[in-house]
C-alpha cells in the first residue's frame, strides 16, 4: 500500500523522520515493512510492504514528525493521466 504524508522538503521533512515514525509502531519493522519514499516540495509518498499499511495507516496520524501531527491518507493510483 502506498501513503501520501502532509509534509515534505519545505517543512524539512527527511526519510529518516518518516523511518523513524513509522517504526515506532508497533508490529511494523523499519527494515522490512518500509519501501520507497519519495519527498517532494510538500507531500510525501511512502511505500508500506507486508501488509502492515492499514496498521501504518491508523497509527501514523498519530505520530509526530518534526514536532507536528501529519495528515496521512492512502495515496490513489494514477493510470496514464486518469485517476482512479
Amino acid at each position: 500500500m502506498n501513503l501520501t504524508i502532509g509534509g515534505g522538503k519545505k517543512s524539512k521533512l527527511r526519510s529518516g523522520d518518516v523511518v523513524g515514525a513509522i517504526s515506532s509502531i508497533d508490529g511494523v519493522d523499519g527494515k522490512t515493512d518500509i519501501g520507497a519514499i519519495d519527498i517532494r516540495e510538500s507531500i510525501t509518498y511512502v511505500e508500506i510492504l507486508n501488509g502492515k499499511g492499514a496498521l501504518v495507516l491508523e497509527e501514523l496520524p498519530k505520530r509526530t514528525m518534526k514536532g507536528k501531527y501529519r495528515k496521512v491518507h492512502q495515496t490513489r493510483e494514477r493510470i496514464g493521466t486518469i485517476i482512479k
